[in-house]
């Protein structure tokens, strides 16, 4: 079995806080110890947040909703209206944000899926403080929602301090100038994460198999990150801390994986330049054909390390519809695709280690 398999297939939704996510945690730590690595775990304080199904009617009539992740309480009627897009990765996720309005307040905000799937359960940009009422709908939903519709929305959850934990595992080389290998393992709400991302869990099980036991220069540390669906929030824990250490500066790159067994295109987001043309030759060499390429952007666990200015590239296959829904199971992973983005993933790794 393979830890998409594992994770997505036997624990199934394992959002960051709750008891499967820590048993999706020691799931990848015993994959590692097969490799003969010993894995460790790093804990962290974490506000979890457990949303309630929300209960959206519009005109009358009953409609799917997903919630928005660490959203208040409301229980509100008023009329639609459009108010713009909410931009939380720019050309990534950008959904319409209509606000429902009543005696010229702002009671709650729609969002809809802005990649033509199901009413999905995402974060907005305004964090856990700022974050108001709120629910997600389906791309078509967000079509046929006009202004001036009478909506009716019940939404809220419970915000839950808890311990969660990065697994990190040491491949030594001969110096300890270190090289990153990451991916997370937690799941949005209710999804069961086949693809986003237990898909990148087992590229980085696969690249510490290739790596683990032969010679090279720097060492390799490879983790899966915990909590990264609500604010990469595992990965910059690792980075703060590693700097409050003054650790940091042994991290001389970061190879990050996600969502690579299903996607319409295969992005590369890295920098600096030299990254980025690294990884194109490799891709180039493996006959990938084009990729989109991106800077570092706040969508996966490589940007907390770019922010600080340490090479860091991320391999992705986006987008599908299925993401963040329970439909992200492991019948849509394609174990094709989950190779030649790791066998890109992997070569880079290399390149950087020797």
């Amino acid at each position: 079995m393979t830890l998409v398999d594992i994770l997505s297939g036997a624990i199934g939704p394992r959002p960051a806080g709750s008891d499967a996510a820590e048993r999706a945690a020691h799931a990848v730590a015993a994959a590692l110890r097969d490799l003969g690595v010993e894995p460790t775990f790093q804990e962290f304080p974490f506000l979890a947040y457990e949303p309630d199904e929300p209960e959206l009617e519009v005109d009358g009539e009953s409609w799917a909703a997903g919630p928005v992740m660490y959203g208040h309480a409301a229980d509100v009627e008023g009329t639609v209206r459009r108010i713009g897009t909410h931009v939380v990765l720019p050309d990534l996720f950008e959904p319409p944000a209509f606000a429902i309005e009543a005696d010229g307040r702002e009671l709650a905000r729609i969002y809809g899926n802005p990649i033509g799937g199901g009413p999905t359960p995402f974060p907005t940009g305004y964090g856990p403080t700022l974050t108001g009422p709120g629910a997600y709908v389906s791309a078509a939903d967000a079509e046929r929602l006009q202004d001036g519709a009478n909506v009716r929305l019940r939404c809220g959850g419970s915000f839950v301090p808890v311990t969660e934990r990065n697994v990190l595992a040491e491949v030594p080389g001969e110096t300890d100038d270190t090289i990153v290998v990451c991916a997370h393992y937690d799941t949005a709400w209710r999804a069961s994460g086949a693809v986003d991302n237990a898909s990148g869990v087992e590229g980085v099980r696969r690249i510490v198999e290739r790596l683990a036991g032969r010679p090279h220069r720097r060492t390799l540390l490879a983790i899966a990150f915990g909590a990264e669906e609500l604010g990469l929030s595992g990965a910059r824990y690792f980075v703060h801390d590693a700097k409050t250490r003054g650790e940091l500066g042994r991290i001389k790159g970061v190879v990050n994986l996600e969502c690579i067994a299903r996607g319409e295109r295969l992005e590369l987001w890295a920098a600096p330049e030299d990254l980025m043309e690294r990884g194109l030759r490799i891709a180039a060499e493996l006959r990938l054909g084009d990729l989109t390429t991106r800077l570092p952007i706040a969508g996966s666990d490589h940007f907390p390390f770019a922010s600080e200015g340490i090479p860091a590239a991320c391999v992705i296959r986006w987008p599908y519809p299925e993401y963040h829904l329970p439909t992200d199971n492991p019948g849509i992973a394609d174990e094709a695709l989950l190779g030649l983005a790791t066998e890109l993933a992997a070569r880079l790794v290399e390149e950087l280690v020797d």
